[in-house]
């Protein structure tokens, strides 16, 4: 199963950076001349996701398979979501969603995303579960719809600290439009927790 996940995850951003090599994401539309990307690798995506979490002014948008709490640690995903409450309480608006917990996935990995979703949700921040029948893998984070960091970092321990991991930081509002087009779209088939 993890080398399914693992080798999904490379393809998929292999054909992201195809397509903004060609110009082009999924449409026949050329990207605006003002778009930058930059490989964001292993370790490195940390103190990017950090960053823009921190600079976010107005919108926070994550979509992310594995997102894990850990109670009583301080390690690199309990940062992020930490980043995520300061944002919110800041006036950004946040909005999550998480892997609603596939039967394939196990009870583990379903308890996981009831701790971490309970942690968060006190802090009045917007979360939502995929709809059953459809595994979300995605590992999104826009920022301010300008700013768009995907690849396959999850936002647990192992993916953050010890995997090697490859992302893109995209900076375009064009890109950035198109992704929060289609986060929106699995937001309004989501499921409260």
């Amino acid at each position: 199963m993890r080398r399914y996940l693992f080798w999904g995850s490379i393809v998929t951003v292999f054909f992201l950076l195809l397509f903004l090599i060609a110009g082009r994401l999924g449409r026949n539309e050329p990207v605006a001349s003002n778009c930058t990307a930059r490989a964001v690798l292993d370790n490195e995506y940390f103190p990017v996701a950090l960053k823009e979490i921190k600079h976010a002014k107005k919108t926070i948008d994550l979509m992310m398979f594995e997102l894990v709490y850990y109670p009583g640690h301080k390690g690199p995903s309990n940062q992020l979501i930490n980043a995520l409450i300061d944002a919110k309480k800041r006036g950004v608006r946040v909005r999550i969603i998480v892997e609603g917990g596939e039967r394939f996935l196990g009870n583990r990995f379903v308890r996981k995303v009831r701790r971490t979703i309970d942690y968060i949700m006190p802090f009045g921040i917007h979360i939502r579960r995929d709809s059953r029948g459809k595994t979300t893998h995605s590992k999104l984070l826009i920022v301010d719809t300008t700013d768009v960091l995907v690849g396959s970092t999850n936002w647990s321990y192992y993916s953050l600290a010890k995997n090697h991991e490859t992302n893109v930081l995209i900076k375009s509002k064009a890109l950035a439009k198109d992704f929060t087009q289609y986060f929106t779209k699995i937001w309004s088939k989501g499921v409260n927790p």
